[in-house]
C-alpha cells in the first residue's frame, strides 16, 4: 500500500504527462481503487496537491486538478520568471568545471530519454542543480514550488517532438552559458525557455474557447 506522500507524487506525475487534464476532478472513490489506499492517504494526498497548487478545493464540489485563467497564467510566469533571474544573479560564474560536468550528464541523459517519467526526473534534477547555485535554499525552494504550480501548463511538452528538441538545444545552451560565465545569456535562455509552454498553453484555451 502506497504512502500519501506517494501517491500525492504519482497524481502529480500524471497531471505533468497530461493523463489528468486542467479541470479535471479527482474522485475519491476511484483514487481508493486506483492505488489501494485508506480514504485518509488518498485525501491527504489530495490537501497536498492543493497545497502545492496543483489543485483546487471547492465546497460541495471535490478536487479539481488546477485550472489557469489567462490572467493567472501570465502572473505566474512572471513570478516565475523573476524569481528564477534573481537566482541566476546571485550565481558565482563561471560555474566550477565539476557542476558543469555533472549537468553535462544530465542533459545527455535527458537528450537520450523516451520514457515520460525518465524526461520529467531529469528534467527536474537539471534545473534544480542550477537553480541550487544561486546558495539561498529559501529562494532555490520557491523557483522550484512555482515550477511545480504550473505542471497542468506544461503537460503536452512532453510528448511533442518538436518542443522537446528545442527544450533540449536549449538546456545544452545553459550549461555553456554557466561553463562560459555569460549570465546575460543563461538570463535570456532561461526567460525563452519558460515562455514556450506559457504561449503554447495560451493558444490551445484560445482554441478551445473559439470552438
Amino acid at each position: 500500500m502506497l504512502r500519501s506522500q506517494d501517491i500525492a507524487r504519482s497524481l502529480e506525475q500524471q497531471i505533468v504527462f497530461g493523463r489528468l487534464h486542467p479541470g479535471q476532478r479527482l474522485i475519491e472513490d476511484e483514487l481508493l481503487a486506483q492505488f489501494d489506499a485508506t480514504r485518509h492517504q488518498v485525501r491527504s494526498a489530495l490537501e497536498a496537491l492543493v497545497s502545492e497548487g496543483l489543485a483546487t478545493k471547492v465546497r460541495n464540489k471535490g478536487v479539481h486538478v488546477r485550472s489557469y485563467t489567462p490572467t493567472e497564467i501570465s502572473e505566474l510566469y512572471e513570478i516565475r520568471d523573476i524569481l528564477q533571474t534573481a537566482a541566476i544573479r546571485r550565481m558565482p560564474l563561471p560555474c566550477p568545471p565539476e557542476t558543469v560536468a555533472h549537468l553535462q550528464k544530465l542533459c545527455d541523459a535527458h537528450c537520450a530519454a523516451t520514457a515520460p517519467h525518465d524526461l520529467l526526473t531529469l528534467n527536474d534534477a537539471f534545473h534544480e542543480t542550477i537553480f541550487a547555485l544561486c546558495g539561498n535554499r529559501m529562494l532555490a525552494d520557491e523557483v522550484a514550488a512555482h515550477t511545480r504550480a504550473t505542471h497542468p501548463i506544461r503537460s503536452r511538452g512532453f510528448f511533442d517532438a518538436e518542443y522537446l528538441s528545442i527544450a533540449r538545444r536549449e538546456h545544452q545552451q545553459m550549461v555553456d552559458a554557466l561553463r562560459d560565465g555569460d549570465r546575460d545569456a543563461l538570463i535570456a535562455l532561461n526567460s525563452r525557455h519558460i515562455e514556450r509552454p506559457k504561449q503554447r498553453y495560451l493558444e490551445m484555451r484560445a482554441a478551445l474557447d473559439l470552438a
